[in-house]
């Protein structure tokens, strides 16, 4: 059995990124050691501020010794890997990319701006707003799909 690595997560609350990386963790089968409120925690504060060039950027993580500002489940998952070579987490990560949710965002959004100018050009300007409306709710939409981690994963045999 391999040693479990110590994980300290620098966190703050409302922070989406660090509610995604938590969640990713636990999806990944990684468990953290510690978890520290920078905003109950002057001394967490200063330390994440030290690692982040003077901001209080979180999620900010320490493996063992090692810190990472703001990092993806995969950069986690490749520092666990190198500080621990023989630790290998329950489910490691294989990323689904959505580059075909963005094409057809952008065709959307492309296709409603077009119509705005039309329904402009055509009825009057005030008519358009709806679809301007319309339009911006589309793409915000859109965005929170893809920030919507659905992920896959698959058990790693190492031979």
């Amino acid at each position: 059995m391999s040693k479990q690595p110590q994980l300290t997560l620098y966190w703050r609350q409302g922070c989406p990124f660090c509610s995604s990386l938590r969640r990713e963790l636990a999806l990944a089968g990684v468990s953290l050691s510690k978890e520290v409120n920078i905003r109950k925690d002057p001394l967490g504060a200063a330390f994440v501020r030290q690692a982040a060039g003077g901001n209080e950027t979180v999620p900010t993580l320490v493996i063992d010794d090692v810190t990472l500002v703001n990092p993806s489940i995969s950069q986690v998952v490749n520092a666990i890997g190198r500080a621990h070579p023989d630790f290998v987490p329950n489910k490691p990560l294989d990323p689904a990319p959505k580059f075909w949710l963005r094409g057809i965002q952008l065709g959307t959004v492309a296709v409603l701006i077009v119509v705005s100018f039309i329904i402009e050009r055509q009825i009057n300007s005030t008519a358009s707003y709806a679809v301007d409306i319309a339009n911006i709710a589309i793409y915000q939409l859109f965005n929170w799909l893809r920030r919507r981690k659905v992920v896959t994963y698959s058990v790693k045999a190492d031979s």
